[in-house]
């Protein structure tokens, strides 16, 4: 962990090759916070640059370098409990120092020296002690130990990093002892508070394949779907792909950035050649996702190859959704969950027409978004106008029972939200509008040649 010199991307590269996972924070200059709130910042240079800090942490080389690109000042953010670590933090402003001496008493009666460690001397003049997670990991938060100025970090924590800029001018700074990280000093333990107990198991994440060809254009199919899914399954969505920067997967890619929607990212190595390809697709499929949703245009051989791997393993596939029927997926529960059936594009209650209905009205909601997505980028051309018809033609199918609101409302802004001119409180508000209009007018549903207008 040591630092050898100043400069910060550097630094955060050398971080990255030893295998440590790192992420940006904003930096310092002449003593503030370069974030939006500069002067009246909280927690300046401390807080993540990225939108989702610690949970993006990364030993990958070429994200790491990508971010210290674009941020060549970044601070350093290092995860306590993702790296393996616990730390002891000291705060020299609050008494911190006197609370260290209280520990290090009652740890030296115990036999054990708890400055033989790694130590970092931070901006404030305050102390890290770095330590090697126990079993189970060591939590994070504030009075851990009942004492001021003397907190943990651990699992769901982090340290600024050495040779981060502190508010003061002052750098982080490893603190050459000669010594390496130390096991966690286990006779604190008892000064530690306790643990609250532990939350029953979280449910089994429901995992989708995304497939598709690199030339897919058309993100209004997928973004539906996946708004779907995300509204039955909620935070236990997982989206699986391959992580190709064009086409199908970088539409999921970015829908699921945009939504806080876990992305597996599943990139193929092709320096091993062209079958890299293949491997990437048997790995995917590997992961056991309970369904898989194929995006193929003109019968890209890579989309179609894994969409048939996927149906020899077993796995529910459905190709090109927004074409077939995407509300087939109305029985798929994560494995071994006994968790209710999956309800895509469907109301509070069955279609009264059956599948034949549901497909009609997921149908519904493709046309319409798909029509919103061709609209131009630039300002004008009606967009709001259009957006509050689609969301009272779909609002009709909410309100007889064809489709639920959120899935809907959640299509409508993946569109809209793109609009250049257009606030987040003005799309909600247009949408919200047109469907209310449309459920107090329900829909009386698919004709009997298979289409109502």
């Amino acid at each position: 962990m040591p630092a050898t010199s100043t400069n910060l991307a550097t630094e955060a590269l050398a971080y990255a090759s030893r295998g440590w996972l790192i992420f940006p924070l904003w930096h310092i200059v002449d003593g503030i916070c370069q974030c939006a709130d500069a002067h009246a910042c909280g927690s300046p240079g401390k807080h993540p640059r990225t939108r989702h800090g610690l949970s993006e942490a990364s030993s990958d080389h070429r994200t790491v370098e990508r971010w210290w690109s674009m941020w060549p000042d970044a601070n350093i953010g290092m995860p306590m409990g993702a790296n393996g670590l616990a730390a002891i933090d000291v705060d020299p402003r609050h008494d911190g120092e006197a609370s260290l001496g209280t520990i290090w008493h009652y740890a030296r009666d115990r036999g054990v020296n708890l400055f033989e460690t790694r130590l970092i001397r931070t901006g404030s003049g305050g102390t890290h002690l770095i330590y090697r997670q126990p079993p189970g990991g060591i939590k994070s938060g504030a009075r851990t130990f009942s004492l001021d100025g003397i907190d943990t970090r651990g699992r769901g924590g982090y340290i600024v990093a050495p040779p981060s800029l502190h508010a003061s001018g002052q750098r982080y700074q490893v603190v050459e002892n000669g010594c390496t990280i130390a096991p966690w000093p286990d006779v604190l333990n008892a000064l530690l508070e306790p643990d609250p107990k532990p939350a029953p198991p979280a449910a089994r994440p429901f995992r989708v394949l995304v497939t598709g060809s690199r030339t897919w254009t058309h993100p209004a199919p997928i973004k539906a779907a996946l708004a779907a899914l995300k509204n039955t399954h909620g935070g236990r969505l997982v989206v699986v792909h391959g992580a190709c920067p064009r086409g199908a997967d970088n539409i999921a890619d970015r829908w699921c950035h945009n939504e806080n929607v876990t992305a597996e990212r599943h990139p193929a190595d092709w320096s091993t050649g062209r079958a890299a390809g293949h491997k990437r697709n048997a790995a995917m499929v590997d992961t056991q996702p309970d369904i898989c949703l194929a995006f193929i245009e003109n019968e890209s051989p890579g989309a179609t190859g894994c969409a048939a791997l996927a149906e020899k393993a077993g796995i529910p596939t459905f190709r090109n959704p927004d074409r077939d029927t995407i509300a087939a997926i109305t029985a798929i529960t994560p494995a071994e969950t006994g968790l209710p059936p999956v309800v895509i594009a469907c109301g509070p209650r069955p279609p009264k027409d059956g599948d034949r209905a549901a497909v009609w009205a997921f149908q519904a909601l493709l046309s319409e978004t798909k029509q919103l997505e061709e609209l131009p980028l630039t300002e004008g051309h009606g967009k709001n106008q259009a957006l509050n018809i689609a969301a009272y033609k779909l609002g009709r199918r909410i309100g007889a029972g064809y489709l639920d609101e959120a899935s809907v409302t959640q299509a409508l802004y993946a569109v809209a939200s793109r609009w250049p001119g257009h606030t987040d409180r003005s799309i909600r508000a247009t949408i919200e509008s047109g469907i209310r209009d449309g459920i107090a007018k329900p829909h009386p549903g698919p004709t009997t040649r298979g289409v109502a207008r």
